[in-house]
């Protein structure tokens, strides 16, 4: 699949987010939020990311030392073997780049590697930019839940 600029990206640009990321990326996930809106309005962004930082596995995308993109899913429930992604930021001068798809793929092998052989994400139906990136990387409609769709891919 061509992911555009970031196609061939090394795993240097990606790495599992440390505890002593948090503050960097609670300020970029709080300037992307401003820009593009994907939170529920009504969510306080620091208990999210307390959650995130306790339970989920977080995927930031460097470039130079600064972050560029930020993955955050759950690769917990072994019983159903299925991953569920949380939450997707890239930085507006990087949208349309690739970045978005490199964390996807990259979040697609950790889930893997870790025994999951779905992955599902809920997508607001007005977010279509993540709707049409998620149809691209193989994600199907599993449920229509009225504001949002349940998205599911199975894992090759």
């Amino acid at each position: 699949m061509n992911t555009g600029f970031y196609e061939n990206r090394e795993a240097e640009n990606a790495t599992l987010a440390s505890a002593g990321m948090k503050e960097e990326i609670h300020a970029f996930i709080a300037e992307t939020q401003k820009e593009k809106p994907f939170l529920p309005a009504g969510v306080d962004l620091a208990s999210y990311l307390d959650k995130l930082f306790a339970h989920a596995v977080i995927i930031p995308f460097l470039e130079k030392g600064c972050i560029k993109g930020v993955i955050a899913f759950y690769c917990n429930d072994l019983e159903n073997k299925r991953a569920f992604f949380s939450m997707l930021a890239v930085a507006a001068d990087q949208r349309r780049r690739g970045v978005g798809y490199f964390l996807m793929e990259t979040a697609f092998r950790f889930s893997k590697l870790n025994g999951c052989d779905t992955v599902e994400a809920d997508v607001y139906k007005d977010n279509i930019e993540s709707f049409k990136m998620c149809e691209k990387l193989g994600f199907a409609i599993k449920e229509d839940k009225g504001d949002f769709y349940v998205l599911q891919k199975l894992l090759d």
